[in-house]
């Protein structure tokens, strides 16, 4: 009997986002869990625009730039449409 082929499997995709800071409002903290909860798809718009050897130092610069955003309050509309 002869084996089907198998299919390489995809490693997973990295999962960086923390826990969101004690110091964000609860609004913004309900924005980091919506960003946090997209992260793979996320990450694949990044890694479509800025190529995959670029993809985690463009995604973790716009994180740092998203969480500094959200200390000072959250994103007016959509944070994911801002991320």
């Amino acid at each position: 009997m002869i084996n089907p082929k198998r299919w390489r499997r995809v490693p997973p995709e990295p999962q960086t986002l923390g826990e969101p800071s004690p110091s964000l409002s609860p609004e913004a903290r309900k924005q980091w869990e919506e960003v946090r909860l997209n992260e793979k798809s996320l990450r694949r718009y990044t890694r479509a625009w800025a190529t995959a050897e670029h993809e985690n130092a463009v995604f973790a610069e716009a994180t740092r730039a998203l969480h500094s955003k959200l200390e000072n309050g959250p994103v007016d509309g959509s944070v994911i449409a801002y991320m």
